[in-house]
């Protein structure tokens, strides 16, 4: 589609950056971030862990509703290191999470590395080492070219759904 002359489409990163869409962008990944947190509260139950996602959510909302942005924000970087910190205590998350990157070996930098990851991951789910499995996931990872896309929600949810 072409843009008018003088008007930058909303994808472009000023238009997400300025602050009429702040808003918008934060609400959007407030929500997102909710979404991936209620996903996660159908699996493992923390009352605690939920009523803190609660009142961070409510005081992100107010937060925007005051065109406090960068405050907002705060609160929903807080949210998903939460929900990432609980999933990744759960052994059904880390293995659908290797799954996926077993699957992504085309983003892999050096593919014998990858490799090894995949045989070391089998001796470790074998021997329900989740520290270790954790290990591998994080070396799967560095081991990916950093430009190389990664569907954070369907990650997460196929861990989820495997629980």
């Amino acid at each position: 589609m072409v843009e008018p002359r003088g008007v930058e489409p909303l994808t472009s990163s000023k238009a997400i950056g300025a602050p009429e869409n702040q808003s918008l962008v934060i609400s959007r990944e407030l929500a997102h971030v909710e979404e991936l947190y209620e996903v996660v509260a159908q699996s493992f139950t923390d009352e605690i862990l939920s009523a803190r996602v609660r009142l961070l959510s409510a005081t992100a909302r107010q937060l925007l509703d005051r065109g406090e942005h960068q405050q907002a924000q705060v609160c929903v970087n807080q949210i998903r290191a939460l929900v990432f910190s609980e999933m990744m205590r759960h052994p059904g998350f880390l293995i659908g999470h290797f799954e996926q990157l077993v699957e992504e070996r085309h983003f892999a930098i050096d593919k014998s590395l990858h490799e090894k990851h995949v045989q070391v991951r089998l001796t470790v789910i074998n021997a329900e080492d989740w520290d270790g499995l954790r290990r591998v996931n994080a070396g799967t990872n560095e081991n990916r070219f950093s430009s190389a896309p990664f569907e954070l929600l369907a990650s997460q949810l196929i861990g989820l759904i495997r629980a």
